[in-house]
Order: C-alpha cells, then structure tokens, then sequence
C-alpha cells in the first residue's frame, strides 16, 4: 500500500501553502493517520509547496520527510511505476507527476483511470489488490 497526494493549495506569488492550504494539509494527515496504515516516510518533490505539505504530514504522522528529485516538474519517476510496489510511502507532488502515476498503476490494474484535480487530495494503492482508492476528502 502506498499514497499518491497533490501538494495542498498555495499562493501563486510567494509559493508557499495559503491558510487554507495549512489547514487542508493538517486535515489529510488526520485522514491519513485514520486509515492505519502504517506510513513510513514521505517522498516529495522539492518544491516549497509540496515540501510544506509534506512536512504538515511527516510531522503529524511522525514520519520522515525526504526531498525526492524523481518527483519535481522534469524529474524520472518511473521506478515508482509498476512493476515496483513502493510499500508504506506516500508520494507528494505535482498533478502532471501524479496524472502519469495514476495512468501506469490504472493500467497495470486494467482499470479506468481515475481524476485527481484538486489540491489537498490524493489515493491510495494497493498493489496486492490492485485497487486504486480515493483518499476521503
């Protein structure tokens, strides 16, 4: 089982997360947290406001936070696509990052692949089960 999430909202001018963005991160942590999975550690890109998202997260779940180059805007993230099972992970970045993602792991399922638009939300992937659930929001 692992997490795909977007980076929560941010203001366009400075890059960091908004209030609302604060808030939202705080939020899917506590959903995430809830879940019982037990998340190991956090890859992001390192941008500041994935990084600020995953920080939100790593420090409510108690996990470690890792800036991870394969995630940003021009980065090779594909040995995070299938075959590769990334256990315990939850992956932050951007939504053309996260759209690729999704679009591998729904054909490696022989499922339809499904939205991600907003910011603040994510799924999470059973590899095991092939089954891409979305993250309650």
């Amino acid at each position: 089982m692992f997490c795909l999430l977007r980076h929560a909202p941010y203001d366009i001018g400075t890059g960091s997360l908004t209030p609302d963005g604060i808030k939202r991160a705080t939020t899917l942590a506590q959903t995430l947290k809830k879940t019982g999975i037990p998340w190991e550690k956090i890859h992001t890109s390192p941008n500041p406001r994935t990084m600020e998202t995953s920080t939100i997260l790593g420090s409510s779940l108690g996990i470690p936070v890792t800036p991870d180059g394969r995630l940003s805007m021009d980065g090779n993230y594909g040995d995070l696509l299938p075959p590769t099972e990334p256990q315990h992970l939850i992956i932050v970045s951007h939504l053309p990052i996260l759209t690729s993602m999704l679009r591998a792991w729904s054909r490696a399922f022989h499922q339809e692949e499904p939205g991600l638009t907003e910011e603040a939300t994510g799924y999470l992937i059973d590899p095991t089960r092939e089954l891409i659930q979305k993250i309650p929001s």
